[in-house]
């Protein structure tokens, strides 16, 4: 078994990347939370590290993506 940190960093990633308003939220919960980073157990504080400045404006992906070819 993980140890429990280490899920806990599993199951955050699993929670957000896949969902953009998830990400989004967590993304500016991370940055109010870098001022903890010395706090954070290695693998936390490290995601923290790893955040950018900004992210990008939000775009609609498209429903439909046509198909490609020769």
């Amino acid at each position: 078994s993980r140890p429990p940190i280490n899920r806990a960093a599993r199951t955050l990633v699993k929670e957000t990347l896949p969902y953009p308003d998830r990400f989004r939220l967590a993304f500016q919960g991370g940055r109010v939370g870098r001022w903890l980073r010395g706090a954070l157990p290695g693998e936390l504080g490290a995601m923290l590290d790893m955040l950018p400045d900004a992210l990008p404006s939000a775009e609609p992906l498209p429903e439909v993506y046509p198909a490609q070819g020769p």
